[in-house]
């Protein structure tokens, strides 16, 4: 018996001795972190002031409404009321408590009918142009159809950036305009009606807008949205309508901007990335806590494993590198290379004092390079259609086609991939870094 008792004794003194260890250490990971550079990296993170002119959220947010524009900010101002009243995650077992509505609803709906829908252009393998000309009667009631939506969605170009409105919450979708592209159509029809400026001026202010509010969109949806309205839709349309005309017909003035030379800012993802990490950091830490809020125990435990501090840190020190000088010397290169951003594991002895914090870290970085190079990528089509449009207004050169492609702007060149001349001199193409072959 006294062997047993000597036994538990030194038993029980090593398991305090453990547990001083690993209070001390747990101390000592506090108190290290978030260090300098993580700290600096979450200022870098942060979301300066907005730029100045006419925020475009509100208008989005309600475009498939008929709400007027003087209504446009009680209807934010309710929805946003709503939402802060949502958990950060729907409860599953009772969907319907959190299910939210916005005030834009009791407006009338301006969406396409699931008919109409169909027979908008919505790819950009089909040919618009084509499309259209083929029925123009039927385009022409179409358009009619829905000229109120299609006035909304032209009112964009008055707007100057877009910048979240709303509390970030993962029970509440984010900005998605996915009917913005609807113009398209309206332009085509144009087009075979004989309104040619009409036609191109309004494809060109179309992309100047998704160029400017993509460029200004603080989620990397929007983001990705607003490129694709620029050059798969709009872009595509205008290049349709370029190889229908004949070569002296000038451009619009609306054209020059829209065919401008990108800027490295401007196919920088770090606006987006700064929204990223708004929307991540405004939800790890209220879903954990939801999580841990089931025991008495809970608020202990979560204080324990959890530093909200330390973690948006590590976090901020992932995207940091995507706002920074180097990022855009890199773009301005149009080098494909890409340092991944750095993952964390739960090994470190930052995660000592941080362990719910780690493995959310773990399970919210994802990698990101391939979207950083499909904003190059948007950027090179950029520079195509505007080498193309230059091509068309030097086509009285005698210069052979191969010569003259050689001899645009620097501007639209690019100092890793070279554009080539399809077959018959019919297309253009540049290789793509992040998807396939585009032309």
């Amino acid at each position: 018996m006294a062997n047993f008792r000597k036994f538990a004794k030194r038993l029980g003194m090593g398991l305090l001795a453990v547990v001083a260890v690993m209070a001390m250490l747990w101390s000592i990971s506090r108190a290290l972190y978030p260090t300098d550079e993580q700290l600096e990296a979450l200022a870098i993170m942060q979301m300066p002031a907005p730029p100045d002119g006419d925020n475009a959220f509100a208008a989005l947010w309600t475009l498939d409404r008929a709400v007027p524009p003087d209504d446009m900010p009680q209807v934010i101002e309710i929805d946003a009321a709503r939402i802060a009243e949502l958990p950060q995650f729907p409860e599953q077992t009772d969907a319907g408590s959190t299910e939210f509505v916005s005030a834009a609803e009791q407006y009338p709906d301006l969406a396409p009918s699931s008919g109409d829908r169909d027979l908008f252009c919505n790819s950009e393998r089909e040919n618009c142009l084509e499309k259209v000309a083929a029925d123009p009667s039927t385009y022409r009631a179409l358009v009619e159809r829905n000229r109120a939506l299609l006035d909304r969605i032209d009112a964009l170009a008055d707007y100057d950036f877009v910048r979240q409105q709303l509390p970030w919450n993962m029970s509440v979708s984010l900005l998605v305009p996915g009917r913005a592209y609807l113009s398209t159509t309206r332009n085509a029809l144009w087009f075979a009606e004989g309104r040619i400026d009409d036609a191109l001026a309004a494809s060109c202010r179309s992309i100047d807008t998704w160029r400017r509010l993509g460029a200004s969109g603080d989620t990397l949806i929007l983001r990705l949205i607003a490129n694709a309205f620029a050059v798969e839709h709009h872009g595509e349309v205008l290049a349709e309508m370029l190889a229908e005309l004949p070569v002296d017909h000038a451009l619009p003035a609306a054209c020059g901007p829209a065919l401008a030379p990108p800027t490295p800012e401007e196919l920088s993802i770090c606006t987006a990335m700064r929204g990223e990490f708004a929307l991540m950091t405004a939800t790890t830490g209220p879903m954990l806590k939801e999580i841990n809020e089931q025991n008495w125990w809970s608020p202990l435990h979560f204080s324990l494993l959890y530093d909200a501090r330390a973690t948006e840190a590590a976090q901020a020190q992932n995207f940091a590198p995507m706002c920074a000088q180097h990022e855009l010397e890199r773009i301005a290169a149009d080098r494909p290379e890409i340092e991944p951003t750095e993952t964390r594991d739960g090994s470190r002895f930052a995660c000592l004092g941080n362990l719910a914090g780690c493995f959310m870290s773990i399970n919210t970085a994802p990698a990101y390079s391939r979207y950083r190079l499909r904003m190059q990528d948007f950027g090179a089509r950029l520079e195509l259609l505007a080498t193309l449009a230059w091509l068309r207004e030097n086509a009285d050169r005698s210069d052979r086609l191969e010569e003259l492609l050689e001899q645009r702007p620097e501007a639209f060149k690019s100092a890793t991939r070279q554009v080539s001349i399809g077959e018959n001199g019919a297309s253009l193409h540049i290789p793509m870094f992040g998807e396939p072959e585009r032309e």
